[in-house]
């Protein structure tokens, strides 16, 4: 409407940032092209837009723009860094180019970074990460490595690390480490029953659901 009220900076940021918590990338990506039309797109647009386009897999066009933005801070980095969690190369060099510029990192930066770590198979690099903000259960979490999971669990020693490593062995049809594990609540009980039914531990399965329910009517 040519007579209507024309979008300023802040209608963007907010259409950006709507499209982004509906996880549509796509219309993300088409607000940014609207507002560089019309106003110089906000810091916080341009982070939305990073932030779904990782979160749908697109890590190139996350990556083509970051770099169009000129000023870059805490949180656009992290969004960056979140989308390269499968390419650990590139989410160090944005790591090292934020401590050149001098621009702080913050615990969800420290997350992002042990994702990519644990996800590359660079556990000591990831624990190195946890050490700075208390991350341990997204590393155990993102652990390809399910007994490699629950040594790390061990040393983390919380119920959301056990969980994590348990929903390895769940993955990886572990049985007997699950077992070893498995704790009085119930999610960990149904990650063990799924371990055990993966693992072809028929025994292990029905003694932990028998501890969920005492009494089984014949």
């Amino acid at each position: 409407n040519p007579n209507g009220p024309r979008p300023n900076a802040i209608t963007f940021n907010a259409a950006g940032a709507a499209a982004a918590r509906n996880q549509r990338w796509k219309e993300a990506v088409a607000v940014l092209n609207q507002a560089k039309r019309f106003v110089e797109p906000e810091p916080a647009l341009y982070t939305s837009v990073i932030g779904v386009c990782g979160r749908a897999k697109q890590r190139t066009l996350a990556l083509e723009v970051f770099a169009e933005l000129r000023i870059k801070d805490t949180y656009a980095y992290t969004a960056a860094i979140d989308a390269c969690a499968d390419d650990y190369a590139n989410a160090t060099v944005l790591r090292e180019m934020m401590e050149t510029a001098k621009v702080p990192l913050n615990s969800r930066t420290y997350r992002a970074l042990t994702v990519a770590a644990t996800r590359a198979g660079r556990y000591d690099e990831a624990l190195e990460y946890c050490v700075a903000t208390p991350c341990f259960e997204a590393l155990v979490r993102n652990c390809s490595d399910a007994r490699r999971s629950f040594k790390i669990a061990r040393e983390v020693n919380t119920p959301r690390a056990y969980f994590s490593a348990l929903r390895s062995c769940a993955r990886e049809g572990l049985a007997e480490e699950a077992l070893e594990f498995v704790d009085g609540t119930l999610r960990s009980q149904t990650a063990c029953i799924v371990a055990c039914g993966a693992g072809r531990h028929l025994q292990g399965a029905v003694s932990t659901f028998a501890k969920m329910i005492p009494v089984l009517t014949a």
